[in-house]
């Protein structure tokens, strides 16, 4: 009896180790997320970089480049920018004024509008230049005109600067344009249609929007410096009250065949607001 005891221990002993080797080990697993940040970029392209206003006399007024060329400057960033302008006295003795007087100069520049007729005095110190907030690739434009100094001392070429600088916009209105197809053939006389939502920083709707500009510019996005193929302005209608949803009609039909953006401006008197999407023109 004392024998048999000790076997049926042993194999319950062995049964035992038998049932632990079975029960599954429990482990922990781990799953990662990527994470990306972007920094946002400042910077901007202008076109020409150089004018003439030839040879001038003393005490003159209102005095135009050659040409009198449209400056375009470009937010080429990746976040909304505000445009900044400013002057400086000339290499030759010149003084940068906002009157005409002995050897001092006044030099001016339009403000960013479709019609570009107010002129303001440029100072060696920033002031804006257009509204307050440009998407990225959106471009303002300035033109330039100068008054001489009444007298000077300062014979021979006369050089200046006017510098164009961005910075970066945290508040503002945003705007966001569709339009009814990506592609359209060349040589349709039928117009492209624009939707434009326009929020504030807290998304509400922003309502009574005047003045539309609507550009487009090759390539997507578009090519650093180059001017605007088109610049003009388009009537736009809001699609009810307080929606903040603008809708009209561009007409696209001097387009050859290739890729272009479209963007959008509008100034309501205090932001500049902008936005825009690529189409494309087949043959």
């Amino acid at each position: 009896m004392k024998r048999l005891l000790t076997v049926f221990l042993v194999l319950m002993l062995l049964l035992s180790l038998g049932l632990a080797t079975v029960i599954p080990a429990f482990s922990a697993t781990e799953g990662t997320v990527t994470v990306t940040i972007e920094s946002a970029t400042v910077s901007v392209s202008v076109n020409p970089t150089s004018v003439s206003y030839g040879v001038v006399g003393q005490d003159k007024t209102g005095l135009v480049p050659g040409g009198d060329p449209t400056i375009f400057a470009q937010n080429t960033g990746n976040w909304w920018a505000g445009f900044q302008i400013k002057g400086a006295d000339t290499t030759g003795g010149w003084i940068l004024s906002d009157a005409a007087g002995p050897d001092a100069y006044v030099h001016y520049f339009s403000q960013g509008t479709p019609t570009m007729v107010v002129y303001n005095p440029l100072s060696s110190s920033y002031q804006n230049l257009g509204g307050t907030s440009y998407s990225p690739y959106q471009v303002t434009f300035f033109k330039l005109r100068m008054d001489t100094p009444t007298e000077s001392a300062f014979m021979g070429t006369q050089n200046t600067t006017v510098t164009v600088m961005v910075t970066l916009e945290n508040e503002g209105f945003k705007l966001i344009l569709e339009t009814d197809s990506d592609t359209y053939e060349q040589g349709s006389n039928d117009p492209v249609q624009l939707s434009a939502n326009v929020t504030n920083q807290d998304g509400d709707p922003v309502s009574g929007l005047t003045n539309f500009l609507v550009v487009i510019n090759q390539g997507n996005p578009p090519t650093p410096g180059i001017p605007p193929i088109i610049m003009q302005s388009i009537p736009m209608t809001e699609t009810g009250s307080g929606t903040g949803i603008y809708t009209g009609s561009l007409d696209i039909s001097s387009l050859g065949e290739g890729i272009y953006s479209v963007g959008i401006n509008t100034n309501d008197g205090s932001h500049f607001v902008g936005g825009g999407c690529p189409i494309t023109i087949t043959s």
